[in-house]
């Protein structure tokens, strides 16, 4: 087997992509020349089917003749999509002969669909109808696939349907499924084998998957899907529209050799072997190593990368084995000469320039019924990575005030909604060791009971403590660590999966730029909080409200306000009218307001307004005390502070605007233009 990624370019932004790490400089679209010695190089690899992936395919001008060529050299061929062809490709499909050229349609997951999105799938479906099978690849335990069955006999398909497991990337920023929630998805995927027996419909399972995800039972019942299970961990391998071949996607981070440096597919797969031999005795779980089937194997012990995620989660330096999965993951020199892809800073959910990327929401949670928040997950649910409360059972505050929390475990239990715990005390109580075990009891209570696998610290040693306990718990960077620069960022690394930026630079864009290169992990922007940059009050104002349990302390910063009243302007908030001025810069947007948003119609209105873009004013937001007022904040005002340097102390802007608009009329000094460094 061998694949054809004939471009890079895709028309969709699925979370779980384990595709995104593809992305390289140079061409995203494969030439002929590169096609035809594709082909010569599948001829003489004995490979009998030639299969089409991407990114998308069909987004390929010359995909119809490529397919053409192929079958006209003898291939069968196999075309991966998401179904969503444009108009002409499936007219043109429909041509091709049926006993050469099929289509696996991979269904776009329930979260990272549209309406529109699966009008058009069910329209390419009808068209080519037993022409095309059916896919999804499972990313959340809870995954519910029995649809793909009624549109199995709605459309005549193939009646054979394919399961894959959506893997880490090595060096991308994608959400997975944790091998720990494979005995969940493995629960879901009896159920689905039983009713697709019933329907004489055959499973298929894709590479990954572990026979000890499985009961005994549906092994004794089913075991032409269980030994399908196991086996499907070997480099394939992918050659790229570059003439470049990778393992295979979730490790296309790591070393790359050329089409023409390699005589054939076995030849290929001998050199990733070679260079992935030092994981072929770890599996993606540690009892792996004690497992007949592994020593046996009869089992290959799942996804390489995800036995590389394990290394780093259980803190492998020690042993030394770590430094070949960063060899791996940032690209090494191999003793053959072929230098590895370097390390690509990529964003979450990147697309095709024609389409503007997927906006993911960290949102507060507030006391409220299960109505307000099935309201919530029917109008956004699927642009909601997490709903975040603070760490229960008094143990540490989490930068406010105590929160009712009178519906808390009915939100956990029933609510459906992914979330996240706030373990961010400005300073701990105690020693870490004295606070870290009764925090990690928690946690592990609220993964256990209630699937919450992602917290929010603001302490590097208790998050490393954490990360050596809980490996499969997601951990991010809290703002109250203030992380602004890029040594700071550095310190992070191995313990932290993602990073929400000190407010100070919210408003900085050249100082976000150099934090995001210097960061592994997803950038997460919190965009209603309000303080003033740099304040040097922030510190005691927020020991009050959670130390001292003032509902709403006084605002320490009020007499500098009323000193200088336009330093409001320079605070850290985005209105929602301007996030566009900010792509590129993040992977995730946060929502403040567990105090400011509790009122259930302002919080409404704030997620719709940010979700939507729609325009609010400064105390709209639910900011804190150092926000505006009810004031209009025009774009190219509130463009020229993304890059003016904060010096203020030379650059008149914002207290100009700020006395315009409070008295009209008044001539004022012109801003003088400060250069900053690029």
């Amino acid at each position: 087997m061998a694949n054809l990624s004939v471009t890079l370019r895709c028309n969709q932004a699925c979370h779980y992509c384990f595709a995104a790490s593809l992305s390289q400089p140079g061409p995203d679209m494969m030439s002929w020349e590169t096609f035809e010695q594709a082909l010569g190089f599948l001829k003489r690899s004995g490979v009998q089917e030639a299969r089409f992936l991407g990114g998308e395919p069909t987004l390929h001008p010359r995909l119809y003749d490529m397919l053409q060529e192929a079958i006209g050299r003898g291939f069968r061929t196999l075309l991966f999509s998401n179904g969503l062809f444009p108009g002409t490709v499936l007219e043109q499909l429909q041509g091709l002969p049926t006993d050469r050229f099929s289509v696996l349609i991979n269904w776009i997951s329930p979260e990272d669909n549209t309406e529109d999105s699966v009008l058009l799938q069910c329209r390419t479906l009808a068209a080519l109808g037993h022409r095309a099978r059916l896919g999804l690849n499972i990313w959340q335990a809870g995954a519910s696939f029995d649809f793909l069955l009624d549109y199995v006999e709605r459309y005549g398909l193939k009646r054979r349907v394919r399961l894959g497991l959506a893997h880490p990337s090595l060096h991308s920023r994608n959400r997975f499924l944790h091998p720990k929630s494979y005995a969940a998805a493995g629960a879901r995927i009896e159920s689905f084998t039983e009713e697709a027996s019933r329907h004489a419909v055959t499973l298929e399972l894709d590479c990954g998957f572990v026979p000890c995800m499985f009961s005994d039972s549906f092994r004794s019942r089913f075991p032409e899907v269980v030994r399908q299970a196991g086996r499907r961990c070997n480099p394939i391998p992918d050659i790229l529209p570059g003439s470049e071949i990778i393992a295979c996607y979730p490790l296309a981070a790591g070393e790359r050799i050329q089409l023409d440096q390699t005589e054939d597919a076995d030849a290929a797969r001998s050199f990733f072997r070679e260079r992935l031999g030092d994981f072929q005795g770890i599996g993606i779980y540690p009892h792996c190593g004690s497992c007949s089937g592994f020593r046996e194997r009869s089992c290959l012990g799942g996804c390489r990368s995800a036995a590389v995620l394990r290394l780093r989660s259980a803190d492998a330096h020690a042993k030394g084995v770590e430094r070949r999965a960063v060899a791996i993951t940032l690209g090494a020199r191999s003793s053959a000469g072929h230098v590895a892809n370097p390390s690509i800073p990529l964003l979450q959910g990147a697309t095709s320039s024609s389409r503007m990327p997927r906006r993911i929401w960290v949102l507060p949670y507030i006391d409220q019924p299960l109505e307000f928040w099935q309201r919530l997950r029917d109008d956004f649910g699927n642009r909601i990575l997490e709903v975040y409360f603070p760490l229960p059972g008094g143990l540490i505050g989490s930068g406010r005030p105590a929160q009712p929390d009178v519906r808390l475990e009915e939100f956990l239990r029933d609510a459906r909604l992914p979330a996240g715990v706030l373990v961010n005390h400005l300073v701990l109580p105690e020693s870490v060791q004295s606070v870290a075990g009764p925090i990690i009891d928690v946690l592990r209570r609220l993964r256990d009971e209630h699937g919450v696998r992602a917290a929010t610290v603001a302490n590097l040693l208790l998050a490393a403590r954490i990360r050596e306990a809980l490996p499969d718990i997601t951990l991010t960077a809290s703002v109250l660590m203030d992380i602004c620069q890029p040594n700071q960022a550095l310190l992070l690394d191995g313990v932290f999966d993602r990073l929400v930026p000190s407010g100070r630079i919210l408003r900085d864009l050249p100082a976000l730029r150099a934090l995001r290169a210097a960061f592994h992990g997803p950038i997460r922007l919190i965009l209603n909080e309000g303080c003033l940059s740099g304040c040097p009050l922030r510190t005691q104002h927020f020991y009050e409200m959670a130390a001292l349990g003032h509902e709403a302390p006084e605002s320490l910063c009020g007499p500098i306000l009323a000193q200088h009243p336009w330093l409001r302007l320079t605070g850290a908030w985005v209105l929602p009218q301007h996030l566009g001025l900010f792509e590129g810069i993040y992977d995730e947007l946060k929502l403040a307001g567990r105090v400011t948003l509790r009122d259930p119609a302002r919080y409404f209105k704030v997620v719709t307004s940010y979700m939507l873009g729609l325009p609010l004013r400064p105390d709209e937001i639910g900011g804190g005390p150092a926000s505006p007022g009810p004031m209009e904040i025009e774009g190219e005002f509130f463009e020229k502070t993304l890059e003016c340097g904060h010096a203020c102390h030379v650059c008149h802007l914002c207290e100009d605007y700020w006395r315009r608009l409070h008295t009209p009329g008044r001539s004022f000094r012109p801003a003088i233009r400060v250069e900053t460094p690029s």
